[in-house]
């Protein structure tokens, strides 16, 4: 016998919810639904508005520009919560690794410039 979630509408096996032993129930929306409500709860926003995003941003990460419509991470200022934008997973990694200090990160270039870099090669004069 199967459960109705409450937000796509489709008839689905149990094990398709998460189950509460302490109350002996199972959840109201399927696991793929509870996991996109979840998401964006903690941001104060919607998957209408973050699509309104992505779409604003003709589907491309904000830093490299890669193609992310069918994977994104939902970057935010970690003390406000506060949406920066859509970035790719690497970028995001990225950011994240150096902590989002722009300190750390400006150092990471001038790194590169100096020592070399296997990206875009750009020649200075």
């Amino acid at each position: 016998m199967g459960k109705k979630c409450l937000i796509c509408q489709q008839v689905k096996p149990k094990v398709d919810f998460y189950y509460y032993k302490k109350q002996r129930i199972h959840a109201s929306y399927c696991k793929p639904c509870y996991k996109t409500k979840s998401r964006y709860r903690k941001y104060n926003t919607n998957e209408e508005s973050i699509l309104k995003l992505l779409k604003s941003q003709k589907n491309k990460c904000c830093i490299c520009w890669k193609d992310i419509a069918e994977k994104f991470v939902v970057d935010h200022n970690h003390s406000t919560h506060e949406i920066r934008g859509l970035l790719c997973v690497n970028c995001n990694s990225g950011l994240g690794k150096f902590g989002d200090r722009i300190d750390l990160l400006s150092k990471a270039i001038v790194f590169l410039y100096e020592r070399g870099s296997y990206g875009n090669k750009e020649k200075t004069s």
